[in-house]
């Protein structure tokens, strides 16, 4: 059995597990394990043609290949430009260094505002990607649960759990919309690089608060709309948040030919992101600015994060064109 126990998404009810197959026993529906992962999907975890060849590919090649040859098959597989494929390869390397660097991150801001009294039991990372997060929590939480909506994510994930010698970790291919959980299951929730593709952030948000124990503590991160400083970390353009929602893909098409549209990046504003968390977190919910070295940065860049961090008075103006927002919730 999981140490967390798993529930159907839509009646909410514990599974029962018999040879690999999740049953609810309330509504009847069914949930495979894919390689090893429980798939506890609806209708908003389809999986395509192209990621189930992917996922065939990469359960193929598991058992002789490495995390980096594995990484390199899946992003090979999608559309993007030589320079975007060697942007996305230098973020999957630096996974494993950013994890802890984030989960620390987090936990500073967390302290800073007294939210730091949650307990160290259960931690879920959203959108765990190969699973640099997760092997972060799995050193401070006696479980952990690594969710992600792509398959072919997750079987990599899985490489780096087994080549970490981790055994407190479940990976679980399901929705954010949808928390394949218990109510109050976690005392802890994270979510890096995630809000920014969530195009529903008040249904993603209330599932999170759903999820929370008492006390328990959201944290993850947003790239800003409306950034002044750097590219856009997707497709490697500068000011695309600053366009109208209807211009953006066209402009990226034009400039270097990819479709935005499959990235399912989705930039929030801090108006989007704070109006998100009033409506799911009421009082109980602050969005901070980042500290740079956690994204990867060093020199001027560091020392230019954190004299903004000391700067007060001026933080809600900052907030407004910071490259990426620090965002704590806490369940009361």
């Amino acid at each position: 059995m999981n140490a967390i126990p798993l529930a159907c998404p839509i009646c909410r009810f514990v599974l029962q597990i018999a040879h690999d197959l999740y049953r609810c026993q309330q509504c009847g529906r069914t949930y495979a394990s894919n390689f090893g992962i429980s798939s506890l999907g609806t209708d908003d975890v389809p999986l395509d043609p192209a990621e189930q060849g992917l996922v065939d590919k990469l359960s193929a090649m598991y058992s002789t290949a490495t995390v980096e040859e594995m990484s390199q098959a899946r992003l090979a597989a999608g559309e993007a430009t030589e320079e975007l494929r060697q942007m996305y390869a230098n973020y999957h390397r630096a996974l494993r260094q950013r994890g802890p660097a984030f989960l620390r991150m987090f936990q500073e801001r967390a302290a800073q505002v007294g939210w730091d009294g949650y307990d160290r039991c259960a931690a879920l990372d959203i959108g765990c990607g190969i699973g640099g997060g997760v092997l972060a929590l799995a050193r401070e939480f006696e479980h952990v649960v690594g969710l992600d909506i792509s398959l072919s994510s997750l079987i990599i994930a899985r490489k780096v759990i087994e080549n970490a010698g981790v055994n407190n970790v479940t990976l679980v291919h399901a929705s954010a919309h949808r928390l394949p959980f218990l109510s109050s299951a976690f005392d802890y929730i994270m979510a890096i690089n995630v809000l920014e593709h969530i195009f529903t952030p008040e249904r993603m948000l209330a599932e999170v608060r759903r999820g929370l124990a008492q006390r328990g503590v959201f944290a993850g991160d947003s790239r800003n709309r409306f950034d002044l400083f750097f590219k856009e970390p997707h497709v490697g353009l500068r000011w695309v948040g600053c366009l109208p929602r209807r211009w953006m893909a066209p402009y990226v098409r034009w400039r270097i030919g990819v479709d935005y549209n499959i990235m399912h990046a989705f930039l929030l504003s801090y108006g989007d992101l704070s109006g998100a968390l009033q409506t799911t977190f009421g009082s109980q919910w602050r969005i901070m600015l980042p500290d740079a070295a956690a994204y990867g940065a060093a020199g001027s860049a560091v020392s230019i994060s954190n004299n903004m961090n000391r700067v007060g008075m001026w933080r809600p103006l900052l907030a407004r064109i910071t490259p990426s927002h620090i965002v704590l919730a806490r369940q009361s």
